[in-house]
């Protein structure tokens, strides 16, 4: 029980990007004695399972948990996961997908076991592993969106849903663009890259439609093959096969009635004489009926601890909204107790606000254009800018430069030789 008030720095495990450390409380008491945090649960949809090393049986996950090395995660049937990494990067844990997290000094080291794995890569420059079975896969990418999943025959494929990436297995190296996909099995000593025949354009993977009632969801897609029709189907699950709507069209575009929020998956395949000649990757969105933006970074109540050598910090506060020309931010620089804080625009769907001090913050968000001049705020939220804290969990006061550094067994901040 000790631990349960301690904070730990999340390992940076990925260079540059946003500057700032992510701090999360363990909900639990069965944290790893003295183990750095690999990720955080930032959203859960669903019911999922994690399993400790050392510790007897699965217990459930919650939201906002953070994760250690050898933590097994699977996720149920109707399930989604995200699980968040420093800088930006994001593995996503579709339904009756079971990982496994590896410790790893240099990289981002991940075991798939069973399942689809998607991974959204931002700053990625420490290395990543995806573990399956025996084979040891590395991707280089610093944008891509990716699907890594084993196949019936225990083959693995890697699909680019957008940007790109370098895929390195038994040192043969394939670079991969959006619609790309490279199939991998025990036996391959090289590896072949196909191009899907259609590629979906809208609404893009893991895109958050907000929806009026009644109204339906429009998709589109190109092609680069000559069919007869197109096929589309929009399910709850990877492997569709909890299919919620079904269409078929000659053109390039299909709109499908779906009433219930939740997570949606759906694909597009090319038919001629019914029989399919193309196909598309899955893509996923999330369907939600607020009319206000959904804060997405920094989490509710997240600690960003300065490092050693920082007196200040810049964080890029993110949201997602249904779209409109300018967005209205209200963040409390000056202290939450103001009853009105600075008031900033953007045309994107994200601000950067800098040169913030250790203390607390808020901040909350509206869609502004012609149409809706006075939309709704979004919810507050907080998080804090804490001081560099050493692993006895005591903040330090003293110089904060490179050269300089804090010993511990005495407590004093020295200077380092260069």
């Amino acid at each position: 029980m000790k631990y349960l008030d301690r904070i730990i720095i999340i390992v940076a495990l990925i260079g540059a990007g946003i500057t700032a450390f992510l701090i999360f409380r363990t909900p639990s008491p069965d944290r790893p004695k003295e183990t750095a945090a690999l990720a955080n649960v930032g959203e859960l949809m669903g019911e999922a399972r994690v399993r400790r090393e050392g510790l007897v049986g699965w217990r459930n996950l919650q939201e906002g948990e953070t994760l250690y090395p050898k933590d097994s995660i699977i996720s149920l049937d109707e399930t989604f996961i995200r699980l968040d990494v420093k800088g930006g990067t994001s593995f996503n844990l579709t339904p009756n997908t079971l990982v496994y997290l590896v410790q790893d000094a240099d990289a981002i080291d991940i075991d798939l076991q069973r399942g689809v794995l998607g991974m959204s890569l931002v700053n990625l420059k420490n290395r990543l592993l995806i573990n399956v079975g025996k084979k040891k896969i590395e991707v280089k990418s610093d944008n891509a969106k990716m699907h890594v999943s084993l196949g019936e025959t225990n083959d693995t494929n890697l699909t680019v849903i957008d940007g790109v990436a370098s895929v390195i297995y038994k040192g043969n190296v394939v670079n991969m663009k959006k619609g790309e996909k490279v199939k991998i099995d025990d036996n391959t000593t090289k590896m072949d890259v196909s191009t899907f025949g259609i590629g979906p354009q809208r609404p893009g993977m893991d895109k958050i439609i907000f929806k009026e009632e009644g109204k339906s969801i429009d998709f589109e897609w190109d092609s680069r093959n000559a069919v007869d029709e197109f096929s589309v189907t929009t399910a709850r699950d990877p492997q569709m096969k909890s299919v919620v709507g079904q269409v078929t069209t000659r053109e390039n575009k299909a709109s499908l009635e779906i009433n219930e929020e939740g997570r949606y998956y759906w694909q597009v395949v090319g038919l001629v004489q019914n029989k399919v000649m193309a196909e598309a990757p899955v893509y996923s969105f999330l369907v939600k009926k607020e009319s206000a933006p959904v804060l997405v970074y920094p989490g509710a109540n997240a600690v960003i601890e300065l490092s050693p050598d920082e007196e200040s910090t810049n964080v890029t506060l993110r949201w997602e909204s249904q779209s409109a020309e300018k967005y209205d931010v209200e963040f409390f620089k000056y202290g939450i107790e103001k009853e009105k804080g600075e008031m900033l625009s953007s045309d994107t769907s994200y601000v950067v606000v800098s040169n913030l001090d250790p203390k607390e913050y808020k901040w909350r968000v509206r869609a502004i254009d012609r149409q809706r001049p006075e939309n709704e705020w979004s919810e507050f939220r907080s998080f804090m800018v804490a001081e560099f804290s050493a692993s006895d969990g005591q903040n330090h006061s003293g110089p904060r430069r490179r050269r300089e550094f804090y010993e511990e067994s005495s407590g004093e901040w020295k200077k380092k030789e260069r």
